[in-house]
């Protein structure tokens, strides 16, 4: 019997429904779920930064507040616990892959932006990501308070 390739694995490992089952057990993350991310005075001007439990990252910058999966588009990796979120970069460990902190591809092997989701501000200031909406990588929340 000959030597089978990694990719070869993956190909049977997908066939085989052992992909499907991971996603099942929440290897994918909360998709779907509203996040709460505290209050928008906590969120300054310059902020990056992920909600690991949620797989989400929150963003501020100059036009306002932004939300992203913080699933990296190669293979899924939360890049809060297998990774880092910081201003300036948006890194995955599990390949390196990294992203820009509007969450475009900077570095393989991920080819794809990260996916965009809606972000509100209540009247008493807290900032909540929805990630049953997804939004263009430009959208962003005013701020009109702090």
């Amino acid at each position: 019997m000959g030597h089978t390739s990694r990719r070869e694995f993956v190909k049977i490992m997908c066939i085989s429904g052992a992909a499907s089952s991971m996603a099942m057990t929440g290897c994918m993350g909360n998709s779907g779920a509203d996040v709460n991310c505290g209050n928008v005075s906590a969120i300054p001007v310059g902020t990056l930064r992920g909600i690991g439990s949620d797989s989400v990252i929150i963003g501020r910058d100059s036009a306002g507040l932004y939300g992203m999966s913080a699933l990296c588009t190669h293979a899924q990796c939360d890049m809060t616990s297998q990774g880092s979120v910081a201003p300036g970069n948006i890194y995955c460990q599990c390949h390196g892959s990294s992203f820009d902190n509007n969450g475009n591809p900077t570095a393989g092997p991920a080819r794809s932006q990260l996916q965009h989701y809606a972000v509100t501000v209540s009247t008493t200031g807290v900032v909540t990501i929805h990630q049953s909406q997804q939004v263009d990588a430009a959208a962003r929340t005013t701020v009109t308070v702090a």
